[in-house]
């Protein structure tokens, strides 16, 4: 058994009989992310342009009010709510309130946690497929 910084918690992962490892791969880093974002995600001027631009979806985002930083959650929302603002312009013809809605609903369907998890869910696989192919004790 080979262990490295990013086959640990594939290690750790397929230890447990109990339920499917990829699951449990994805429950954590979801929840790592989650954290991220309520505890120094909150000042950091990266985390911010990143959520100002993406948003949360209504997955997420009630994953983070079940957290324990309700203001810092609160602050994030509100920058992404004036970035959104921002961006509206005083229109005069339907074909172009048609336009910047879709435009609008675009942003709505993002999320920067998604995101993430699923960058960070593609190299899990990745890396699964390479233990099970050149380590023999991977579970089979």
């Amino acid at each position: 058994m080979q262990y490295h910084i990013q086959t640990t918690p594939i290690w750790d992962s397929f230890k447990e009989r109990d339920g499917c490892p990829a699951c449990r791969l994805l429950a954590a880093t979801e929840a790592r992310f989650v954290a991220q974002y309520l505890g120094e995600g909150v000042m950091e001027p990266d985390y911010r342009v990143r959520v100002n631009k993406t948003g949360f979806c209504a997955r997420h985002l009630s994953a983070l009010f079940a957290g324990q930083n309700k203001l810092g959650l609160a602050l994030q929302v509100n920058t992404r709510t004036a970035h959104i603002i921002d961006k509206l312009s005083l229109l005069y013809t339907e074909k172009d309130a048609k336009k910047q809605a879709a435009a609008l609903k675009k942003t709505l369907d993002t999320c920067v946690i998604c995101e993430e998890t699923e960058e960070i869910m593609i190299r899990y696989a990745q890396t699964i497929a390479q233990m099970f192919r050149y380590e023999r004790e991977f579970p089979r």
